[in-house]
């Protein structure tokens, strides 16, 4: 799925590519809840509207149209899954669109209207092939010349803290489905943004789509975790301080895999009990964590595969632990160990 011809990521006219045919979808019965599908499926928390009658443009290719009659009900993974018509009644002047809330935390940071994203790896967010959003399209950066410092530079600009962990111009992450945007790219290492860095102008290249490049970048584990509002230190509120900012956890497929992974940080060994609906009160400022899927043997939720900032969720929904008590608490959390140590001293 792909959104064309929007002056934003978060916008434009649904494309879909199946079986190798690109092809547009029918604003019959299109609404809201089918636009979430795919603002949830493209990484946005939701969508604010879903525009009909080519709101962004009919296409200038010949493309057919491959879905009409949408019907979704908002939760579903993929639009596929909703009840639909392959075949149609349809214009191309019918072609449907969405515009989703927009989400800082998939794009990183925008440079003259140009924004970056990371695609391709299912299993960490913080790698993967490297994308660029220019003309209402997606595209590609081909491997030619690129190395480290090239990808320590779109790290930064990504909105990591650190630099790239490796080079990975021998990585395989996918050729993805867009044309290639970039080539011949050389930074030094010290610039803000690719845009600043020694490039081949803009579509010029001699590249395939396998030679797409992408970028692991470095992730220290600087997230505190601590318990909020429960009458005894194991128990409470779950808050994250990441990068210096206090918010909660979601508690949309909270369960106690994920509550035993955060017992297990603050020196609870014996795993613990999720408890959802803002048990132990509500938060606030930033809901840092949403759909958190710990299998449970996790060191900390930063191995769970966290998507940070991502949620479509209250303050109400806040995620809360009750962790089973026979040991002492651990080093991870001071609020515990102070707890601990008071009780024993007074």
């Amino acid at each position: 799925v792909e959104l064309v011809n929007g002056t934003k990521p978060n916008e434009g006219r649904v494309e879909i590519i199946r079986n190798g045919i690109r092809g547009t979808v029918c604003d019959d019965d299109w609404n809201n809840e089918d636009a979430s599908v795919i603002c949830n499926r493209l990484g946005f928390p939701g969508a604010i509207s879903s525009p009909g009658k080519a709101f962004y443009g009919v296409s200038n290719e010949d493309n057919d149209i491959l879905m009409d009659n949408v019907q979704c009900k908002g939760t579903e993974t993929t639009l596929q899954s909703c009840v639909h018509d392959t075949s149609h009644d349809c214009a191309a002047s019918e072609a449907a669109s969405v515009v989703c809330k927009p989400n800082q935390g998939i794009f990183g940071s925008m440079i003259l209207q140009l924004y970056y994203r990371l695609r391709g790896n299912s299993l960490a967010s913080n790698a993967g092939r490297i994308e660029v959003f220019r003309d209402g399209r997606w595209g590609l950066v081909c491997d030619d010349e690129w190395d480290i410092q090239d990808a320590s530079v779109a790290c930064k600009q990504l909105g990591f803290k650190h630099a790239a962990k490796r080079d990975t111009s021998d990585v395989d992450y996918g050729s993805g489905s867009g044309n290639i945007l970039l080539s011949d790219v050389e930074c030094f290492g010290n610039e803000t943004s690719l845009n600043e860095c020694e490039k081949s102008p803009w579509r010029q290249h001699s590249c395939q789509s396998f030679e797409a490049v992408g970028v692991d970048c470095r992730v220290e584990k600087e997230t505190i975790v601590e318990l909020v509002n429960g009458t005894k230190p194991n128990e409470g509120r779950v808050e994250i301080i990441r990068n210096g900012i206090r918010g909660t956890v979601c508690d949309d497929d909270w369960n106690n895999e994920d509550a035993s992974v955060i017992c297990n940080r603050l020196g609870f060994p014996r795993g613990g009990k999720a408890v959802n609906k803002a048990h132990f009160g509500e938060g606030s400022g930033i809901i840092w964590l949403d759909n958190v899927a710990c299998s449970g043997v996790e060191d900390s939720i930063d191995d769970c595969r966290p998507y940070w900032g991502i949620h479509d969720c209250d303050h109400n929904e806040d995620a809360g632990v009750i962790c089973l008590e026979g040991s002492l608490p651990g080093i991870h959390v001071q609020n515990c160990q102070l707890f601990w140590i008071a009780q024993r001293l007074f």
